[in-house]
Protein backbone atom coordinates (compact mmCIF):
# COMPACT_ATOMS: atom_id res chain seq x y z
CA UNK A 1 0.00 0.00 0.00
CA UNK A 2 2.98 2.43 0.85
CA UNK A 3 4.64 1.43 -2.20
CA UNK A 4 1.38 2.50 -4.51
CA UNK A 5 1.33 5.85 -2.54
CA UNK A 6 4.96 6.35 -3.29
CA UNK A 7 4.65 5.47 -7.49
CA UNK A 8 1.17 8.24 -7.37
CA UNK A 9 2.96 10.72 -5.87
CA UNK A 10 6.06 10.32 -8.25
CA UNK A 11 3.74 9.94 -11.30
CA UNK A 12 1.55 13.21 -10.09
CA UNK A 13 5.18 15.07 -9.58
CA UNK A 14 5.92 14.36 -12.84
CA UNK A 15 2.44 14.76 -14.78
CA UNK A 16 2.69 18.20 -13.36
CA UNK A 17 5.93 19.13 -14.54
CA UNK A 18 5.40 17.60 -17.95
CA UNK A 19 2.00 19.61 -17.98
CA UNK A 20 3.99 23.13 -17.03
CA UNK A 21 6.29 22.21 -19.73
CA UNK A 22 3.43 21.62 -22.60
CA UNK A 23 2.27 24.91 -21.47
CA UNK A 24 5.38 26.77 -21.34
CA UNK A 25 6.11 25.64 -24.96
CA UNK A 26 2.54 26.58 -25.96
CA UNK A 27 3.34 30.08 -24.86
CA UNK A 28 6.80 30.19 -26.22
CA UNK A 29 4.92 29.19 -29.93
CA UNK A 30 2.25 32.10 -29.24
CA UNK A 31 4.82 34.25 -28.87
CA UNK A 32 6.79 32.75 -31.72
CA UNK A 33 3.62 33.87 -34.06
CA UNK A 34 2.98 37.15 -32.36
CA UNK A 35 6.40 38.13 -33.06
CA UNK A 36 6.54 37.17 -36.32
CA UNK A 37 2.54 38.90 -37.10
CA UNK A 38 3.83 42.25 -35.73
CA UNK A 39 7.50 42.49 -36.69
CA UNK A 40 7.61 40.66 -40.10
CA UNK A 41 5.74 44.02 -41.71
CA UNK A 42 8.63 46.53 -39.81
CA UNK A 43 11.19 44.17 -41.03
CA UNK A 44 9.87 44.68 -45.04
CA UNK A 45 9.80 48.55 -44.42
CA UNK A 46 12.92 48.90 -42.72
CA UNK A 47 14.82 46.45 -44.38
CA UNK A 48 18.72 47.40 -44.67
CA UNK A 49 21.19 46.95 -47.82
CA UNK A 50 22.96 43.60 -46.70
CA UNK A 51 26.67 45.05 -47.93
CA UNK A 52 26.78 47.58 -45.35
CA UNK A 53 27.50 46.35 -41.55
CA UNK A 54 24.15 47.24 -40.53
CA UNK A 55 22.68 44.52 -38.37
CA UNK A 56 18.83 44.27 -36.49
CA UNK A 57 18.64 42.41 -32.98
CA UNK A 58 15.46 41.16 -31.57
CA UNK A 59 14.33 40.46 -28.25
CA UNK A 60 11.19 38.84 -26.48
CA UNK A 61 10.74 38.51 -22.60
CA UNK A 62 8.00 36.25 -21.42
CA UNK A 63 7.73 37.69 -18.22
CA UNK A 64 6.32 40.92 -19.41
CA UNK A 65 5.14 39.63 -22.84
CA UNK A 66 6.90 42.56 -24.80
CA UNK A 67 8.91 42.56 -28.04
CA UNK A 68 12.60 44.70 -28.19
CA UNK A 69 13.81 45.54 -32.02
CA UNK A 70 17.54 47.25 -31.79
CA UNK A 71 18.21 48.41 -35.62
CA UNK A 72 21.97 49.34 -36.23
CA UNK A 73 22.74 51.79 -39.00
CA UNK A 74 26.21 52.61 -40.06
CA UNK A 75 28.24 54.77 -42.09
CA UNK A 76 25.51 56.71 -43.19
CA UNK A 77 26.48 60.58 -44.67
CA UNK A 78 24.20 62.48 -41.97
CA UNK A 79 21.04 61.93 -39.60
CA UNK A 80 19.02 63.92 -42.69
CA UNK A 81 20.38 61.39 -45.58
CA UNK A 82 17.37 59.49 -47.30
CA UNK A 83 18.06 56.18 -45.53
CA UNK A 84 17.52 57.33 -42.57
CA UNK A 85 14.82 59.88 -42.73
CA UNK A 86 13.02 56.80 -44.78
CA UNK A 87 13.03 54.22 -41.48
CA UNK A 88 12.43 57.39 -39.19
CA UNK A 89 9.37 57.82 -40.63
CA UNK A 90 8.35 54.47 -40.80
CA UNK A 91 9.29 53.87 -37.24
CA UNK A 92 6.93 57.11 -36.21
CA UNK A 93 3.94 55.93 -38.48
CA UNK A 94 4.42 52.01 -38.21
CA UNK A 95 1.69 51.89 -34.92
CA UNK A 96 0.60 54.09 -32.23
CA UNK A 97 3.77 55.24 -30.64
CA UNK A 98 3.10 56.45 -27.10
CA UNK A 99 6.62 57.14 -26.06
CA UNK A 100 9.33 58.82 -28.23
CA UNK A 101 13.07 60.24 -27.43
CA UNK A 102 16.08 60.53 -28.49
CA UNK A 103 19.71 60.83 -27.04
CA UNK A 104 23.05 61.96 -28.60
CA UNK A 105 26.10 60.44 -27.92
CA UNK A 106 28.75 63.24 -29.71
CA UNK A 107 31.51 61.74 -29.03
CA UNK A 108 30.54 58.71 -30.84
CA UNK A 109 28.58 60.56 -33.66
CA UNK A 110 25.70 58.70 -32.87
CA UNK A 111 22.15 59.38 -32.35
CA UNK A 112 19.55 56.32 -30.64
CA UNK A 113 15.93 56.91 -31.78
CA UNK A 114 13.47 55.64 -29.32
CA UNK A 115 9.75 54.49 -29.42
CA UNK A 116 7.26 52.53 -27.62
CA UNK A 117 4.53 51.54 -29.29
CA UNK A 118 0.90 50.77 -27.78
CA UNK A 119 0.87 46.91 -27.57
CA UNK A 120 4.46 47.44 -25.58
CA UNK A 121 7.11 47.06 -28.56
CA UNK A 122 10.29 48.99 -28.53
CA UNK A 123 12.43 50.07 -31.11
CA UNK A 124 15.41 51.43 -30.85
CA UNK A 125 17.00 52.66 -34.16
CA UNK A 126 21.20 53.87 -33.40
CA UNK A 127 22.35 55.67 -36.55
CA UNK A 128 26.49 56.11 -36.48
CA UNK A 129 27.82 58.42 -39.01
CA UNK A 130 30.94 57.96 -40.44
CA UNK A 131 33.68 59.90 -39.48
CA UNK A 132 34.75 61.85 -42.81
CA UNK A 133 31.06 62.77 -43.04
CA UNK A 134 30.41 66.04 -45.09
CA UNK A 135 27.46 67.37 -43.17
CA UNK A 136 28.22 66.18 -39.66
CA UNK A 137 30.95 65.96 -37.47
CA UNK A 138 32.45 65.93 -34.01
CA UNK A 139 32.97 69.69 -32.51
CA UNK A 140 35.06 70.71 -29.38
CA UNK A 141 32.63 72.97 -27.34
CA UNK A 142 34.40 73.14 -24.29
CA UNK A 143 37.13 71.12 -22.17
CA UNK A 144 36.62 69.20 -18.42
CA UNK A 145 38.96 68.69 -16.36
CA UNK A 146 38.19 66.09 -13.74
CA UNK A 147 39.70 64.52 -10.65
CA UNK A 148 39.48 60.82 -10.27
CA UNK A 149 40.35 59.44 -7.13
CA UNK A 150 42.47 56.41 -7.54
CA UNK A 151 42.36 53.82 -4.80
CA UNK A 152 44.92 50.67 -3.10
CA UNK A 153 43.99 48.48 -0.04
CA UNK A 154 46.43 48.49 3.00
CA UNK A 155 46.33 46.28 5.56
CA UNK A 156 48.04 46.15 8.57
Amino acid sequence: MATSKVVSAIFETHAKDMLSRIRRARMERDAIKRIRRTLTPLLKLIAFDDTKNNSVSLDYRTYNDTISVRLYMYDVEGFKCDEVTARLWTLENWGNVVNQSVSEYPSALNRTFHYRYQDGTTVVFDVYVKNDSQTCRKVVIGEETRIVETYAIQCD
